[in-house]
């Protein structure tokens, strides 16, 4: 009988997709980057960066917080699936899209997607963003 480490349980974290789109900064050539946006001028900042088209959404900041993800899909279109928080680090859960018995939406190229979400305060206090290549937990930057 050894001893092993028990994993904290994991918590999802309730968020709202205000956008999905296939844009995202031209300077940047990484598969992945991730903005946090806390007032309305840093907001209109990563828009305009991430380059998108659609018309500014009205936020909340005071109790919410606006992040921007932006990833390349290698074939399918991959969406925000879930985000789960375990011993106060963020996960971020991309699986592809698919509506139900309909095949799925696939590319014969790589695309850049920008997916902006939106998330209390509350629900992000207690979480420590770390960085680690190609996995899907995340380093936010503030704009």
């Amino acid at each position: 009988m050894g001893c092993s480490a028990k994993e904290p349980p994991q918590e999802q974290i309730a968020f709202t997709t205000l956008l999905s789109v296939n844009t995202g900064p031209k300077d940047h050539q990484n598969n992945w980057l991730s903005y946090k946006a806390s007032t309305m001028e840093e907001m209109q900042n990563l828009w305009a960066y991430f380059q998108v088209q659609d018309d500014l959404p009205t936020v909340d900041f005071a109790i919410n917080d606006v992040y921007f993800f932006k990833y390349v899909e290698a074939g399918c279109q991959l969406d925000i699936t879930t985000i789960t928080q375990s011993n106060k680090v963020m996960q971020i859960n991309l699986d592809y899209k698919q509506e139900k018995n309909e095949p799925l939406d696939c590319f014969a190229v790589e695309k850049v997607r920008t997916s902006v979400i939106l998330l209390e305060k509350t629900a992000t206090t207690k979480v420590t963003f770390n960085n680690q290549a190609y996995t899907s937990t995340v380093a936010i930057k503030t704009w």
